[in-house]
């Protein structure tokens, strides 16, 4: 009896432990969360800040600003808070608070777009009617989950209760808004710069803090951690701990400023060119297959716009040649590529064709308005592919098209083309009328756009790339042409 008490006492301490240690572990955690978001929260104001510093008279420069401020670091937020897609929800909200408070006539805007504005009306109503409730009660639902939806479609708290409402459909219908922030921020070629410069100082203090937090865990942490050390240990940024999403991050400033390196050479400043072979370090440590491709081919896409200038072309070919040479080889980034290791496998391509299939299957058998937002598991748990796994379509026009139905995937598809063509359309009149002042930072965005689109495409054959972007770039396009069709015609 006595030996039943003790071990009851001795139970009952390592309760009382465990309870004690569990305590401390939440009240730890909770501070930990806390001070991380108050970080968050003060890294806002000091991008409002320096927004508004950069800003010229034009009311929307900070927001064109802060917006990019809010693509390169905002991710990070999204540790603390552990909620899905959140870096598209804020990025919905803010552009919606954006239209609120200015109120921009599209038709103003958009003026002598009708293809652009196709696009921007036509995504809105299909994205709206694909979540609309008759639709989501009679049809979708019903097709998807084999059972009827039971809840009054129009309650308001069915509304609030449905996370896919916040983290899948508002960004997705809000996404096209992005392209408004510069359509509506450059007005002059000050403002143009200045989103430059601070596209350039914002991702260079990325790039530090990301080496800074790089180098902290090769030093600190244990080497057999193996969820920190699989893949050679693949580099992920300060906004974004996983490698490929980094490296897509990456990929808009990397092809900007290599835009202003090999167009006007002279314009980019000492912090600039240290800024460009960074990313470009950064890319190479994050082990990215698909990245190195998409990079590769928008270089290959700029130089080939560039080949009359062999010079320019060639010194710049030597000097990133020897710089990932050298990285490569002082680095042992070979290694991670050399037959048997995981990065040198196909493992990771084969997955994605068995994905491709099933999105192939779910878009046949609904072409016009998919699996229904969030309704992509449960339609691919349905199909009986040997092999298939958890996980998106991992292709940005796939994704839209699953979910949303053919028309969307084809309106994005469409939007990056108009981003090359209006890119295009901007340089040619800058090379017929080279006589023209202050076109140096129109042009080289003109560049900049054109191949990121081109980057984008490629990339967003195996990943996605969210629609938020592919707008955003349009709107730059358009931006810069227009600003350079006014130029011209007060010349």
């Amino acid at each position: 009896m006595e030996r039943c008490n003790s071990t009851q006492i001795i139970t009952d301490q390592l309760q009382t432990k465990h309870l004690i240690n569990a305590m401390l572990f939440l009240f730890s955690t909770s501070i930990i969360a806390l001070t991380f978001n108050i970080v968050i929260i003060g890294l806002w104001i000091l991008l409002w800040v320096l927004a508004r510093h950069y800003s010229t008279n034009t009311k929307g420069t900070p927001f064109l600003i802060f917006f990019i401020g809010l693509y390169l670091f905002y991710p990070t937020s999204a540790i603390a808070f552990h909620i899905i897609h959140w870096r598209e929800l804020v990025f919905s909200w803010i552009l919606l608070v954006f239209v609120i408070l200015y109120r921009p006539s599209i038709s103003k805007y958009l003026k002598g777009y009708n293809t652009v504005k196709m696009i921007f009306y036509g995504w809105i109503i299909w994205g709206i009617l694909v979540y609309s409730c008759i639709l989501y009660v009679n049809h979708i639902h019903e097709l998807i989950f084999d059972t009827p939806y039971k809840e009054n479609p129009f309650s308001l708290i069915t509304l609030v209760r449905d996370s896919t409402m916040f983290t899948r459909v508002i960004p997705m219908i809000t996404a096209p808004f992005a392209m408004l922030i510069p359509l509506f921020a450059i007005r002059n070629t000050r403002d143009i710069e200045s989103f430059w410069v601070v596209l350039t100082k914002l991702t260079f203090a990325l790039i530090v803090l990301s080496i800074i937090r790089y180098v902290f865990l090769i030093e600190f942490i244990p080497q057999d951690y193996v969820d920190i050390r699989q893949d050679g240990f693949r580099m992920g940024g300060f906004s974004v701990v996983n490698a490929g999403d980094f490296s897509r991050l990456l990929l808009l400033p990397l092809l900007f400023i290599s835009s202003l390196a090999i167009v006007y050479p002279s314009k980019v400043k000492l912090y600039g060119w240290i800024t460009l072979f960074l990313i470009i370090l950064c890319i190479i440590l994050t082990f990215s297959r698909i990245t190195y491709i998409s990079a590769f081919s928008g270089l290959i896409a700029l130089l080939l716009f560039h080949i009359k200038k062999v010079k320019k072309i060639i010194t710049f070919i030597i000097l990133i040649s020897v710089f990932v040479g050298t990285t490569f080889y002082f680095l042992n980034v070979g290694t991670y590529f050399e037959p048997g290791s995981e990065r040198a496998s196909m493992g990771s391509f084969r997955t994605r064709i068995i994905m491709y299939a099933a999105a192939y299957e779910i878009i046949s058998s609904n072409p016009f308005f998919g699996a229904f937002p969030g309704g992509h598991e449960i339609a691919k748990s349905k199909l009986d592919i040997p092999g298939l796994t958890y996980g998106s379509a991992h292709n940005m026009f796939l994704i839209a098209a699953v979910e949303w139905g053919l028309p969307m995937g084809i309106l994005l598809l469409l939007a990056l083309f108009l981003v090359i063509w209006n890119g295009i359309q901007t340089i040619k009149i800058t090379r017929d009328n080279q006589d023209i002042k202050n076109q140096t930072w129109i042009k080289t965005t003109a560049y900049g756009t054109v191949f990121v689109a081109f980057a984008y495409m490629v990339e967003g054959l195996t990943n996605n790339v969210p629609p938020n972007f592919v707008f955003f770039i349009l709107g730059l396009s358009i931006a810069a042409r227009r600003l350079l069709n006014s130029i011209v015609c007060n010349s």
